[in-house]
């Protein structure tokens, strides 16, 4: 069977104990899930549960959607030890409609023509999806996939610049779309000074220099 590179990476202590980079952007993430107003979501892509941990502790319902083995048993592993496996139900595909549509380093993985559309027929109107996804434009993520990634796998990344995904999503049907730029140079070089993490943070927003952003968050509307 293949190595998982992501589940490696992603272990179960950095899943349970983010680091504040980490953090961060998933506090982003939830600051758009909580203004559905829903307390249900679906982690699509969920993994270990590096959103889905986070969701969980936050008081929402999780669906995850997963399909790899090792994943689904880290997750279950990982829901167990908070002790919030009740409120996660884990499932091998989209079902039904939900408000919520979110993830994390996932639709770089995935056929977009395909899956955007997809998300969007199970979306209930207003309903929305909400990503983070890396910046093929940021150049620091190619070095990053050359050292430590399986570049196979990675190279969907090249689908995730602002104007692709922006593009997309509006022939996918989607409305308000926001795509927020989350930092310029990799957060894992300086977060150990919160001054120039903040700098950092703010270069990523910039109007013109979120197109080179480190990482984008990426919200839609049905």
């Amino acid at each position: 069977m293949k190595k998982n590179r992501n589940l490696e990476y992603y272990s179960n202590e950095k899943v349970l104990k983010p680091s504040y980079y980490v953090q961060r952007e998933l506090d982003l993430i939830l600051a758009e899930i909580k203004k559905s107003g829903s307390a249900s979501v679906v982690d699509f892509g969920a993994g270990a549960g590096r959103l889905a941990i986070e969701m969980l502790r936050n008081g929402y319902s999780v669906s995850a959607v997963e399909i790899d083995r090792d994943a689904i048993k880290k997750l279950d592993e990982n829901a167990k030890k908070i002790g919030l496996e009740k409120r996660l139900k884990i499932t091998k595909n989209l079902r039904g409609r939900v408000y919520i549509i979110a993830g994390t380093d996932v639709l770089h993985h995935l056929d977009l023509d395909v899956y955007l559309p997809l998300f969007h027929k199970h979306l209930l109107p207003k309903g929305r999806i909400i990503f983070s996804e890396p910046n093929p434009l940021n150049i620091f993520w190619w070095f990053f996939i050359f050292l430590f990634a399986d570049f196979q796998e990675e190279f969907g990344i090249k689908n995730c610049s602002y104007f692709s995904l922006k593009k997309r999503l509006m022939n996918s049907g989607y409305r308000k779309i926001a795509i927020k730029g989350l930092y310029l140079l990799p957060p894992q070089l300086i977060f150990n000074f919160k001054f120039l993490e903040r700098i950092n943070r703010r270069l990523g927003e910039n109007l013109f220099l979120k197109f080179f952003a480190f990482r984008f968050i990426v919200t839609a509307e049905k």
